[in-house]
Formats: C-alpha cells, sequence, structure tokens
C-alpha cells in the first residue's frame, strides 16, 4: 500500500493519506512525504520501507481537483470534465 504524508488529503483508491505522523503502518510499500512532517522519514527508513519526496511544486502529484483550483486562480479556463493530463497541460502553457 502506497502511504502519503501531506496536508492535501486526497481519494485515490489505494492510497493511505496522513496528515500526522503516528507511527510506521506495516503495510505500507512506499511512503511519500509532501512536506514537513516530522519522524516519518527516519522511522519508515527504520523499517525498511522506501520513502520519497514530493515538492509542493510538482503538480504532477496534485489531485484533478488541486489542479483545477490552481487554473482558477490563475484566471485559465477550462471545462469541468477535463482529465488530469489535460489541466496539466494546460498549467504548462
Amino acid at each position: 500500500m502506497k502511504v502519503i504524508y501531506t496536508e492535501n488529503i486526497g481519494r485515490e483508491r489505494g492510497v493511505c493519506y496522513r496528515s500526522q505522523f503516528l507511527g510506521v503502518i506495516q503495510d505500507a510499500t512506499e511512503v511519500i512525504i509532501d512536506g514537513e512532517i516530522e519522524s516519518v522519514e527516519q522511522a519508515y527508513l527504520d523499517a525498511g520501507i522506501k520513502v520519497s519526496f514530493t515538492s509542493r511544486d510538482d503538480l504532477s502529484t496534485k489531485t484533478t481537483e488541486e489542479l483545477k483550483v490552481i487554473l482558477t486562480e490563475k484566471g485559465i479556463e477550462f471545462d469541468p470534465k477535463t482529465k488530469k493530463a489535460d489541466l496539466l497541460a494546460l498549467l504548462q502553457e
């Protein structure tokens, strides 16, 4: 199971989202840390679980809804039914 530590809790199927560290999730196969959450990295490394980090500026890690908010804030028009890949393309233009 992929575990993501972030302030922006999503609803991606098969992913466990956490906004704070309460202990190692033993079923985790991959951990992604988005932001500054203390103690997470070392605890998972000690448990032998791969840890990676994402930058807040990495748009590919944003949900479709988060991308829509960013586009709206920038005044970029889009169809509400637009898929994530197309939303990313609009932001990269």
